[in-house]
């Protein structure tokens, strides 16, 4: 599988803990982090065998100057979700 580009860190809690060896549970191999459109969030992602995780920071640890989001927000939702179905 062809590896993605890598994209900085803002978090710096996230920053310390990519820094650490982690090791992907299903064959051992090492993972990197992968960033999210939330700076406090990132998928841990293993490049041998399509694994990935969902790693959120602790509140304790969010980013509070982070950018909000720009633009007017929709007055309805484009699909509504009805029983696992859209409408």
């Amino acid at each position: 599988m062809a590896r993605r580009p890598r994209v900085p860190l803002t978090n710096p809690y996230l920053i310390s803990l990519s820094k650490q060896e982690q090791l992907c549970p299903r064959r051992g191999h090492k993972t990197h982090f992968a960033r999210t459109l939330n700076p406090d969030a990132v998928y841990e992602v293993c490049d041998d065998c399509g694994y990935f995780f969902t790693l959120v920071a602790p509140e304790w640890a969010w980013v509070k100057d982070a950018p909000k989001p720009v633009g007017k927000p929709k007055s309805s939702p484009r699909f509504i979700a009805i029983e696992g179905g859209l409408v």
